[in-house]
């Protein structure tokens, strides 16, 4: 039997509006976190993805259905265990003044100590292996204010780290964040759950992080249904164009991208391959036109020591082109 660290059995979440009967987002709800699972939660804008997360920290409380950690019913643990069982990351910035790094992370071991309880010897440690498990040892007496929003979320997750909890539950965590910092924080977290052998969830719109990052996915839709699986089975599932997919815009499976389609487009032929090709094709949708092999206009890539692209007009007339940009301005010219 799976150890489940935490599992759902018929879940209804929802919220409560004063003299108005509940607002039920999601019902028979049964979900797992399993340890050494990195778990990413996706959805449409008002699917129910924060007031998931949200029940699971016990923030909001369950409309029905029930909440099991450990085997144990989450009403269950007073707050002082509950905290020792799952840390949760928010999404909205923490203002903590001038604390330092080092301090930040040590709030994590409050379950343990009380809120002005000392740190022992083995708390320090705890906490520093905590700032050394993500990279920022080298900067544990630097103020949190005067972090980067990467390295800001880095320490949060740290703290978690310092609280010693078999889960961790992250809201959007990278949505304030660059791209290269969501690829480090997607990498740290898959790899924190990997090596540590915790289950982590993670509510995102970013989906190609999550296809390349995590193990499970949960898909949250709008009509009260939910699919769980690897993103390769949900993908070869057709489960990502169902969620996703609206007027214009497809999801590719091969890619595992959206594509914006147009079925009025114009079409041009592109005699060519390779990495020049894809941005080719890129470059033409972006400007309302597709890839039509019984075009009269065409466009072939060429490398004779430096790259050209050859232009046919409709006409028969043929230009020589030494850029991307010339080439989409050239087209438009013939509209």
């Amino acid at each position: 039997m799976e150890n489940h660290l935490l599992h759902t059995k018929d879940l209804t979440i929802g919220y409560r509006e004063k003299r108005k009967n509940p607002k039920i987002l999601h019902g028979q709800l049964n979900l797992r976190l399993l340890p050494g699972e990195f778990t990413c939660l996706l959805g449409p804008n008002g699917s129910g993805k924060s007031t998931l997360i949200r029940t699971f920290a016990g923030f909001h409380k369950a409309l029905g259905g029930k909440i099991f950690l450990d085997q144990q019913e989450v009403q269950q643990f007073r707050e002082k265990d509950l905290a020792k069982l799952v840390s949760v990351v928010l999404t909205d910035k923490t203002h903590v003044g001038n604390m330092t790094v080092f301090e930040l992370v040590s709030m994590g071991r409050h379950p343990y100590t009380g809120f002005f309880g000392n740190l022992t010897h083995d708390d320090l440690k705890i906490v520093h292996h905590a700032i050394d498990s993500v990279g920022m040892l080298g900067m544990k007496n630097r103020l949190v204010n005067e972090l980067s929003d990467g390295e800001r979320q880095k320490a949060m997750i740290a703290k978690a780290l310092a609280q010693q909890t078999p889960i961790i539950i992250l809201d959007e965590p990278t949505a304030y964040l660059d791209l290269p910092s969501r690829i480090e924080i997607m990498q740290l977290l898959h790899n924190l759950s990997s090596n540590m052998q915790k289950a982590i969830l993670l509510s995102t719109h970013d989906l190609e992080q999550a296809l390349r990052f995590a193990d499970k996915i949960w898909l949250l839709g709008n009509e009260n249904h939910v699919q769980s699986g690897t993103p390769e089975d949900l993908i070869l599932a057709g489960e990502f164009k169902k969620f996703f997919e609206r007027k214009g815009i497809r999801f590719d499976n091969l890619s595992g991208t959206f594509k914006i389609t147009n079925p009025k487009a114009k079409k041009v032929r592109i005699i060519g391959q390779g990495l020049e090709y894809n941005w080719i094709v890129n470059a033409l949708r972006r400007n309302g036109y597709t890839e039509g092999q019984d075009s009269e206009m065409s466009i072939e890539i060429r490398k004779n020591g430096s790259l050209n692209y050859i232009l046919k007009k409709p006409t028969g007339e043929h230009i020589e082109i030494g850029s991307v940009e010339n080439l989409i301005h050239q087209i438009k010219t013939l509209e």
